[in-house]
């Protein structure tokens, strides 16, 4: 390939000549073909010949084949070369006129093997433009060419960006680079790791095969044709997108440890998209909007209410956001839930009947918003008794008369909720002297308990506490007879 060719010739002056080669100078990339023209100028001098012997290293370059296209010269009498050596004699037929000025005599075609130094086309001695008049050599001078090899590098690709991405592909492009020869072509770098050669022309593109939701990292650097390289672009990191979503989880179990609590319980997901299963979501009763979300397998709502029916299901979702199908609904119904409800009070509490060592108590029933299983009453703070739900009074016995005793009564459930209590002050009936059988009366049964125990010491009977019963116990008996 051949970069930045540039002409410098001489015109002789009349009666003189010139040979030159044309570029003079040139940079040429390793392994690429160039061509050399060589030219003579004979001014307004008339010529018909020319000999041009020239030099070139052989170990920089090849000679490949000698032209005569377009040459002005076209009788070739000798023409040859190999080996670093070129021999050319040329003359113009012998009808056509001869000719003055700039002339093409040759086209010498190389392939260049410079990495290093330069290479230089020269004439060596025995060159020489023939005049036509007298057939004599002009005073003669020559113009070498020097060759350097290609070692500058392109400019580095600038703005590579993506232009788009599918699930399995990633495509990039960028702005073409420069170079003092010209830029052959672009590498491509995929994760630090060359992936293609592009044309010159082509600065752009699709990278397939690839995973989804994978990031790579994306870099180009450009070449010319001898293999200098430039510095790598910028990088930048793309990922494909995911368009897959997990698999259905597997079988939803629910249970209900308790009113106000549901076990849930799946098979997990997988997920192939590249971008990783995230979680589930669960869904209550059909809704479309999730109730919640989890990275385990298991879940508890903790929002239910007891005494009620809930149907499930489970999706699984990516790190994408592609969501999977439902499972199937698992149904469940809450347990009842506790009563805390107590019953209402006790009503209209009271003593229907109080005596020497005896109350009779009465009330109302209770109401209950599940049931009233019974009451408790209390004397004077400790409970005497249980009663049943339909047990409406209660006669507590064996008191002390002249007594005052204070009743608590509670209705109760079968969840053992306890009422508010209802409260009762009762005090028993005073002792009448001579009431010897506690019937609140004097009568025949006192005096026959008196008699019973006549002269006797320590006994009920001795009304006056003289510690004997006579005839003044019996004076005083008498005294409150009736009452």
């Amino acid at each position: 390939m051949v970069i930045g060719f540039f002409v410098v010739s001489t015109r002789a002056a009349t009666g003189a000549a010139t040979l030159s080669v044309s570029p003079a100078t040139a940079i040429v990339a390793n392994g690429s073909a160039f061509s050399v023209q060589v030219y003579e100028d004979s001014g307004t001098a008339t010529v018909n010949a020319v000999q041009a012997n020239l030099t070139y290293p052989a170990n920089s370059l090849t000679l490949t084949s000698i032209s005569t296209t377009g040459t002005s010269f076209p009788l070739e009498a000798q023409s040859s070369g190999s080996g670093g050596t070129i021999t050319m004699a040329r003359a113009i037929n012998g009808g056509t006129s001869p000719v003055t000025g700039k002339q093409l005599v040759a086209t010498l075609n190389f392939t260049s093997s410079m990495t290093t130094g330069s290479a230089t086309v020269d004439f060596t001695t025995g060159s020489a433009v023939v005049s036509s008049v007298d057939n004599t050599a002009l005073v003669l001078t020559t113009q070498s060419g020097t060759y350097q090899p290609d070692t500058v590098p392109p400019s580095t690709p600038t703005s590579l960006h993506t232009t788009g991405s599918t699930g399995t592909s990633i495509a990039i492009a960028w702005t073409a680079s420069t170079d003092n020869v010209g830029v052959t072509g672009y590498n491509v770098y995929r994760d630090g790791v060359k992936i293609t050669t592009t044309a010159a022309a082509t600065l752009a593109y699709n990278d397939t095969g690839l995973g989804m939701g994978t990031m790579h990292t994306y870099q180009v650097s450009a070449i010319d044709a001898a293999g200098n390289e430039s510095t790598k672009s910028t990088s930048i990191q793309v990922t494909t997108p995911d368009t897959t979503p997990p698999t259905v989880p597997g079988t939803l179990t629910a249970a209900a440890p308790a009113y106000n609590q549901v076990t849930l319980s799946w098979g997990a997901s997988t997920d192939t998209g590249g971008s990783g299963l995230a979680g589930y979501r669960i869904y209550r009763n059909g809704a479309t909007t999730a109730l919640a979300s989890t990275t385990g397998t298991t879940y508890t709502d903790s929002t239910v209410a007891g005494s009620t029916a809930y149907t499930y299901q489970i999706s699984a979702y990516d790190g994408a956001g592609n969501e999977s199908g439902k499972t199937s609904a698992a149904s469940i119904t809450t347990p009842e839930p506790p009563d805390t409800t107590p019953p209402t009070a006790p009503g209209a509490f009271q003593s229907t009947n109080t005596g020497l060592t005896a109350i009779s108590l009465s009330w109302t029933a209770s109401t209950d918003n599940k049931a009233v299983t019974g009451y408790q009453l209390s004397r004077n703070g400790s409970q005497i008794a249980t009663l049943n739900a339909t047990a409406l009074t209660y006669n507590d016995s064996n008191l002390t008369y002249a007594t005052t005793y204070n009743y608590t009564l509670k209705a109760t459930d079968a969840a053992g909720n306890l009422s508010n209590p209802a409260t009762l002050s009762v005090t028993t009936l005073p002792l009448k002297v001579g009431d010897l059988n506690l019937d609140n009366q004097i009568n025949v049964f006192d005096l026959s308990i008196l008699l019973s125990n006549w002269q006797m010491t320590g006994t009920v009977a001795d009304l006056n506490h003289d510690n004997t019963v006579n005839i003044f116990d019996l004076s005083i008996l008498i005294s409150n007879w009736g009452k």
